[in-house]
């Protein structure tokens, strides 16, 4: 069995204009067309590796005074197991 990585978390909030939010969305694409992201700020660090089927969930709100979008990615981690690789014998086999 593979060994379990500890869960990393990273995150960030920040006050940031139009032009910096579509650099960091323009990285963000880059990485998921590369198929891997390094994200990060000093020494926290988080790395990536988006592959097969990505779960999107896009929410987004308005109200007459703020709107909001909310993007969440998920996806499964390859745990380096072959497909097909669960073998069940009996003693009579």
């Amino acid at each position: 069995m593979p060994e379990r990585v500890k869960k990393k978390e990273f995150r960030h909030t920040s006050l940031e204009d139009n032009q910096s939010v579509v650099r960091y969305l323009q990285a963000l694409t880059q990485g998921l067309q590369q198929g891997q992201l390094r994200i990060g700020a000093a020494d926290d660090e988080v790395l990536l590796e988006p592959r097969g089927l990505l779960q999107l969930d896009l929410r987004i709100s308005q109200k007459p005074d703020a709107a909001q979008i909310r993007l969440h990615l998920s996806w499964k981690v390859d745990d380096g197991a072959e497909p097909g690789s669960l073998r069940i014998e009996s003693s009579e086999s």
